[in-house]
């Protein structure tokens, strides 16, 4: 069908977007003798990602990974949404850095704004945005915030998403006794409206291709601790911009969010 439309449109270029559209797309553009743009967004080939898969998830990201670098010849360049994953994937794919161009993500200015009243909160609260999976770091936060809620009364933290580990993440608040102090949003349309509310934003994240919801709270100049990993570093410094604590390090988002 793709190929079809391809025909009949005759565009001067294609652009596509993660893997499975890729794929289709450089097998269309190959034959039809069409320019195509492929598309780097994540850093599928972590080796965060590897060691969290089982035997069977790591046989077929081997395999996607062959499909991937033998199409990627079909490419005329390459855009990333980071720099570190421009260089991830040129390394993992053994593509020519070069052809690899890089936009970071944005966002809309003016659907966010910086507000004073985030400081008037009764109890300092934390907000984290991002959807429910473990490479997000949910898990390691709400560990680290019953550590820290243990010593102080006066502080709250909201999580704002949904993912496939929302029920394991709600057990592991239950088991925490953290249901007074934690609140577990889901999918929420207001992020704008809570980085207003909240105090500070919480970013303990393993890897990212480049994080929109970093990006958001930049521009509405909330306080954020995030972790130290190269995605976040292109966007914000430590002690400059953003407090940066070591990823996957219970410890040290502790001692962060002190």
């Amino acid at each position: 069908v793709f190929a079809e439309y391809c025909i009949a449109e005759k565009p001067d270029l294609i652009v596509a977007t993660l893997f499975r559209a890729e794929f289709i797309s450089r097998l269309v553009a190959n034959k039809l003798n069409i320019p195509i743009i492929g598309t780097f967004v994540n850093d599928t080939y972590s080796k965060f990602e590897w060691q969290q898969m089982n035997v069977a998830m790591k046989c077929k990201i081997a395999f996607f990974w062959l499909l991937n670098k033998w199409s990627s010849r079909y490419c005329y360049r390459f855009l990333a949404n980071s720099e570190s994953i421009k260089w991830s994937n040129a390394r993992a794919l053994l593509i020519n850095p070069s052809l690899i161009d890089v936009i970071p993500r944005g966002r809309e200015l003016n659907k966010f704004t910086y507000s004073e009243e985030r400081f008037k909160n009764e109890k300092i609260t934390f907000l984290n945005v991002g959807r429910i999976i473990p490479r997000k770091g949910q898990f390691e936060l709400v560990r680290a915030f019953a550590v820290l809620a243990a010593k102080h009364n006066n502080v709250q933290l909201l999580i704002a998403g949904d993912g496939s580990a929302m029920e394991a993440l709600k057990l592991l608040v239950a088991e925490s006794k953290m249901e007074s102090n934690i609140t577990l949003l889901g999918n929420v349309n207001n992020v704008p409206e809570l980085l207003n509310c909240a105090d500070v934003f919480v970013f303990p994240s393993w890897y990212e291709g480049f994080s929109g919801a970093l990006v958001e709270a930049m521009i509405a100049g909330i306080p954020i601790l995030a972790s130290d990993i190269p995605m976040n570093k292109e966007a914000v410094t430590h002690l400059q911009d953003a407090y940066l604590f070591k990823v996957k390090s219970q410890e040290s988002i502790i001692e962060a969010l002190e």
